[in-house]
């Protein structure tokens, strides 16, 4: 879910993967569909935050995770489009409007992905105007993933 430096959500998305074999291919597959929307949206400036501290590291540092080399290679690829782009780890609580999004997947067996502008309508009661220190000093726009 973007947001821009007041933390106001400027679209969402939601994608399902089958056949996922671990957490951490979840957290990539997940961290490739944020940057291939983003890039594709034209966001120059990114901070993307995640509740995977494993999935940040691997695709900082690539050369740890062999096993996942063609997926980071291509999230590397999704990312180059990006003039500025950082990875922060977040705590769950700091994400709920986006892991709220991702539990419609699981629990509502929501599949079909998409594109939107601004917050889901079934999530504006919830918090989801939250900003990180990162985002406002970066003047960037933040991508929570789950």
């Amino acid at each position: 879910m973007p947001k821009n430096h007041a933390g106001t959500a400027l679209a969402h998305s939601r994608r399902s993967y089958s056949h996922v074999s671990s957490s951490l291919e979840a957290e990539l597959l997940g961290f490739y569909w944020a940057a291939e929307s983003l890039s594709t949206l034209k966001y120059e400036k990114v901070v993307f935050e995640s509740t995977s501290y494993l999935a940040g590291e691997a695709v900082l540092k690539p050369e740890n995770f062999s096993q996942w080399r063609s997926l980071i290679g291509a999230i590397r690829e999704k990312l180059y489009p990006l003039r500025l782009w950082s990875i922060a780890y977040v705590h769950r609580e700091a994400n709920t409007c986006a892991d709220a999004i991702s539990l419609s997947v699981t629990k509502d067996h929501r599949y079909a992905s998409y594109i939107a502008k601004n917050c889901p309508g079934w999530l504006l009661r919830m918090a989801c105007d939250t900003s990180s220190a990162a985002v406002s000093a970066m003047g960037a726009e933040c991508c929570s993933l789950f």
